[in-house]
């Protein structure tokens, strides 16, 4: 094989180096998250978190399956994503459908973290037992002794909290009757809900956000209406062990929603009667409708 002579050496190393000088700088840029847009401009990407503590849930962007939640698998994070809005939805044979929309924006993570609600919740009526022997508890009842049915019982006499209320100062605010949970007060006001942030400014979560015109800068307000009422709110609380969501009792309903109002806005009946209203315990959700009472062992 005969060597290259120089003048072909030369335009074999022109070549390469034309290349190297062309490509390279693509690279970097797609290296750095940009991307060229139909009209050849360049864009960032950004892109989304989520976090879903319940196994075997099926996570979904865009209606394209991404990925199954196992045992110590929960989260599923993607980047280099297109700007705009994206569909975030999950699903699971135990717990409701759920589904958000989320704004992608250019240079940050979207953190989404799904509120699942069991399909069957386990609603159980208390019933005093007959004697004294053991109890016979079913999928459907839930035995207890005298002195336990007086506690529960007491969980729903009024609370001195609304006596003040119907006797507070006309210059009183709703808000300082809130119920607060890490860094997220909540309070009634008639048939209207209110959530709070009290956090530190950069950590508030996304939901209490609202993009202008789709750009990347958000307009932040610490207080939200997360829910209207057809009737007056008897009681809320949050959620048992979550800080973004709250379980809520008015007309002939108690239904458990999102603080996220971010559409669509999921909100799931938990019980429906005539005037129900519920307690929370501990980690225990207990439903007063008239004569009967029950507690949800799946919640």
């Amino acid at each position: 094989m005969k060597p290259l002579t120089p003048n072909k050496r030369a335009i074999y190393f022109s070549s390469f180096s034309l290349v190297f000088i062309i490509v390279i700088p693509f690279i970097i840029i797609y290296s750095l998250g940009y991307r060229f847009t139909k009209d050849y401009s360049l864009t960032e990407r950004g892109g989304i978190y989520v976090y879903v503590p319940e196994s075997g849930s099926d996570i979904y962007i865009n209606n394209e399956f991404k990925k199954t939640t196992g045992t110590f698998q929960h989260e599923l994070f993607l980047q280099n994503l297109k700007p705009g809005q994206s569909t975030v939805s999950v699903s699971s044979l135990l717990f409701q459908p759920w589904r958000k929309n989320i704004l992608i924006t250019e240079k940050e993570v979207s953190p989404v973290f799904p509120f699942l609600v069991p399909k069957d919740l386990g609603l159980r009526e208390i019933v005093v037992a007959t004697s004294t022997g053991a109890f016979t508890s079913t999928s459907t009842s839930l035995e207890i002794n005298v002195s336990e049915q007086k506690v529960i019982l007491a969980l729903f006499k009024v609370p001195a909290v609304v006596v003040q209320k119907q006797i507070k100062p006309a210059t009183t605010t709703p808000e300082i009757f809130a119920i607060t949970k890490k860094k997220i007060k909540i309070w009634s006001d008639g048939n209207k809900v209110f959530a709070k942030y009290i956090g530190e400014e950069d950590r508030t979560p996304p939901y209490f956000c609202t993009n202008i015109t789709n750009t990347t800068s958000n307009l932040c307000d610490p207080i939200l209406e997360i829910f209207n009422a057809k009737s007056p709110v008897r009681h809320i609380d949050f959620y048992p062990s979550r800080d973004d969501a709250i379980i809520i009792s008015a007309g002939d309903t108690v239904s458990a929603l999102e603080i996220d109002i971010r559409l669509p806005q999921n909100i799931f009946t938990l019980y429906k009667g005539k005037k129900p209203d519920f307690r929370i315990s501990g980690n225990k959700v207990y439903v007063k409708d008239g004569d009967f009472v029950g507690q949800f062992s799946e919640i």
